[in-house]
């Protein structure tokens, strides 16, 4: 079931938050996420910075994140640099720890990217790059942001995407677009953020770059898949993505095209 909402019925957060200090119950099982009491004095979230061909991911420390957003004291700490790593295209709050979901480009038999893990202690969230580890192909946490036995949990990369643990379905979902420029928004599944995830699923196509669609216009195209869990109801999905096009005068004549749309999507009831 697909049902469109208004756009004033959602809000949008400009990136992942987690806390810096966090009290939770041990869980059960490693598939099974602890309750988590978020007590902490910082958020944290990834940014981007580009100029020429190096590109630089930095952490976004706020310590004040109790305070207006316009009073927040922002330290800003290197996570990565260059162009092979992009962590944080998810950002997970689980447990004591903060996993990132890291696209990684490889040039070597041929260019493609997919996804690998990373995670940042909670009680070391000034410590940047330092206190990042990667997980590992044996199922362990190692220091670094990668290392040639990094394991690959997702075998497509996207640089924006969500990954959200629904505890009726007791499975945590990532959701995504396809391949780029495509035309549908993506589900996987998994028991673990580490996997095994699913293979991809189609669950809803854009209907500003369908081909049944008589107004489609072909320089327009959709991307920025975000779940947002705050507004899930009755195994459904509020999710967001945006459209952009190729001719920015087009942009400019129609301010309605660079605008988020929502939809409700029905979340699997197992996995696919």
């Amino acid at each position: 079931m697909i049902e469109s909402l208004p756009l004033s019925e959602v809000t949008t957060g400009i990136c992942s938050a987690s806390a810096s200090a966090i009290s939770s119950r041990a869980a059960p099982d490693a598939r099974t996420p602890p309750p988590a009491t978020i007590t902490g004095r910082a958020a944290l979230c990834s940014t981007f910075t580009a100029a020429s061909t190096l590109a630089q991911i930095s952490q976004a420390v706020v310590n004040n994140p109790s305070a207006k957003p316009d009073q927040w004291q922002v330290q800003y700490l290197k996570l990565s640099e260059g162009s092979a790593l992009y962590p944080g295209s998810s950002i997970v709050l689980d447990g004591e720890f903060a996993n990132l979901f890291t696209v990684e480009e490889t040039t070597t038999p041929e260019k493609r990217q997919h996804m690998i893990l990373n995670r940042l202690s909670l009680a070391r969230l000034d410590r940047g790059e330092v206190s990042l580890e990667y997980f590992a192909q044996d199922k362990s946490w190692k220091p670094g942001i990668r290392g040639t036995d990094a394991a690959v949990v997702i075998e497509t990369g996207h640089s924006e995407m969500s990954v959200r643990y629904h505890a009726e379905a007791k499975q945590w979902v990532a959701i995504s677009g396809g391949d780029f420029l495509s035309n549908q928004i993506m589900i996987r599944t998994a028991p673990a953020l580490t996997g095994p995830w699913s293979e991809p699923r189609a669950v809803y196509e854009f209907p500003e770059m369908s081909k049944n669609n008589p107004r489609r216009d072909r320089d327009t195209f959709c991307y920025a898949v975000k779940e947002h869990i705050e507004f899930a109801e009755a195994n459904r999905m509020l999710v967001t993505y945006a459209c952009n096009s190729f001719k920015l005068e087009k942009l400019f004549a129609n301010t309605d095209i660079y605008r988020p749309q929502t939809v409700l999507v029905q979340l699997p009831s197992k996995r696919g």
